[in-house]
């Protein structure tokens, strides 16, 4: 909803005094939300009071400081969850299903990752997830398995169209002079399917793109591989997105068979790349 303020000339004064049906339901569930973080937040704070032992999670590893001058403030805490919850969840989401979309129409490439999973991972089809087999060291030697996460986003980034505001006057390094306040927009989904930056076949869904000869995994450069945005505004999220994808998809690949149901690949125009309709599939367990 928030981003149709951008073609509004007129969003501040309807945001100010919620003359829109749309200003009034982004308050409504930004509410929603806040009460959410803040009930969170005092959830974890009560730990901290009664001396309890946190748990691994994000927001507990900014509770748990030696000197309790170094703990957020509340408001800080608020924005930290609110940044986990819209920057970690849907693009992440997004990812896994558009990964699963190409996995459904390339099935010799789930064979690979289940082949390089059982490799490294140890084949199992058990019911039962064993945190040793899927350490975060061994989430990290699957190469192919990263490869086709980075492919995929490539070629169905989470975030399609990005911006940036510049607050003084610069020059982008080809010359072109940047005025003060203007806005400059790049698309990683068009970048990513760029015959002039990835060939005649950017098209084709091809994960060995992203490997070496000797199976090892190449880094595009940042500014031709834009799904992660790049520099000093890299997204700080990079490794743990693609860390949950390569796990989610050891986990379900080795004990599920995925059958596509004919979905066209079409898209929702949003802040980030929903599927529309969502994508159903059938699943089958391995016995």
């Amino acid at each position: 909803m928030s981003h149709k303020r951008f073609p509004d000339p007129f969003w501040k004064a309807n945001r100010l005094f919620q003359s829109t049906a749309a200003e009034r339901e982004i308050k409504s569930e930004a509410a929603i939300m806040d009460d959410f973080a803040y009930k969170i937040i005092s959830e974890r704070r009560r730990d901290t009071d009664n001396a309890e032992k946190l748990g691994p999670d994000l927001l507990s590893r900014f509770l748990d400081c030696k000197d309790p001058k170094d703990v957020p403030s509340t408001k800080e805490l608020r924005d930290i969850v609110m940044n986990f919850l819209l920057a970690g969840r849907d693009t992440t989401a997004c990812a896994l299903s558009w990964t699963m979309y190409e996995l459904a129409k390339n099935p010799e490439v789930v064979a690979k990752i289940i082949a390089e999973v059982d490799a490294v991972c140890g084949s199992s089809k058990s019911d039962k997830i064993s945190e040793e087999s899927y350490s975060y060291d061994k989430i990290g030697e699957l190469k192919y398995t990263h490869a086709v996460a980075m492919e995929a986003l490539r070629l169905h980034p989470s975030v399609p169209v990005d911006s940036k505001f510049a607050v003084n006057a610069d020059t982008l390094p080809d010359g072109t002079f940047i005025n003060p306040g203007a806005v400059i927009s790049y698309s990683p989904y068009a970048m990513g399917r760029s015959e002039e930056l990835w060939g005649k076949d950017a098209l084709e869904f091809k994960p060995e793109r992203m490997m070496d000869e000797e199976g090892n995994n190449l880094e595009p450069s940042q500014y031709k591989y834009s799904a992660f945005n790049g520099g000093y505004r890299i997204c700080l999220g990079k490794g743990l997105a693609l860390m949950e994808i390569k796990l989610t998809l050891a986990v379900l690949l080795q004990r599920f068979d995925f059958e596509g149901c004919g979905h066209e690949g079409g898209y929702q125009s949003t802040l980030v790349l929903p599927m529309d309709p969502g994508l159903d599939m059938k699943v089958r367990k391995y016995v």
